[in-house]
């Protein structure tokens, strides 16, 4: 089946043609659905294997829709974390932005390593002189880039997540999350200590 007429099929008629087996995705979750297929489509038309030069294109498409999606998440999550919408996207969602921020991290790594099939060997074996040399080109960068974004927004969601259900207040919360987003594991570990000490003083 051809996957561009299965999304203008669904544009037309609010639902999803989809391949038999599989669920139909219906409600809030087509939204995200349609923005992941858009973007294997596209990603498809930019990249081709024999082609380095194509490689890059979709590496750097890559990167600028991560990071202009990755923005309003964080927003919500610091500025409105009481808020339905928060609640709705990250807690209520079948399909998050964090689903599509994996699914581009696959999209970033798999070309690297069809382009490059020796970074396997880094993978397995690590030394500081392979990793620097995994993120020293354009497709690797991104890849590594597009992998911290989803992972501190894990991270930035669990502890807006855990903190509702502790019920802490998010005027010290939120300046923490803030600390998740630009050093992520130090902004974690400072979370889980300061919940600590606020849940003791409370028993």
């Amino acid at each position: 089946m051809n996957p561009t007429l299965s999304i203008e099929r669904a544009e037309e008629k609010g639902s999803l043609d989809w391949t038999p087996g599989v669920p139909v995705v219906v409600g809030e979750d087509i939204i995200f659905l349609f923005c992941s297929l858009r973007m294997w489509l596209h990603w498809m038309d930019l990249y081709q294997v024999q082609s380095g030069g194509e490689c890059m294109k979709c590496a750097e498409f890559l990167f600028t829709v991560g990071n202009a999606l990755i923005l309003p998440c964080w927003a919500l999550i610091l500025f409105f974390p009481r808020s339905k919408v928060t609640d709705r996207v990250f807690r209520r969602s079948g399909f998050s932005p964090l689903h599509l921020l994996a699914l581009f991290y696959v999209l970033a790594v798999v070309p690297a390593l069809l382009a490059s099939p020796e970074s396997l060997v880094a993978l397995a074996r690590p030394t500081l002189e392979g990793v620097m040399g995994l993120l020293g080109s354009e497709s690797g960068a991104a890849a590594g880039w597009i992998h911290y974004l989803c992972f501190d927004l894990f991270v930035g969601v669990s502890v807006w997540r855990t903190a509702g259900e502790r019920a802490h207040s998010f005027l010290w919360v939120s300046p923490v999350l803030a600390t998740v987003l630009m050093l992520g594991p130090m902004g974690w570990l400072t979370y889980e200590l300061i919940s600590k000490v606020v849940l003791w003083r409370k028993s």
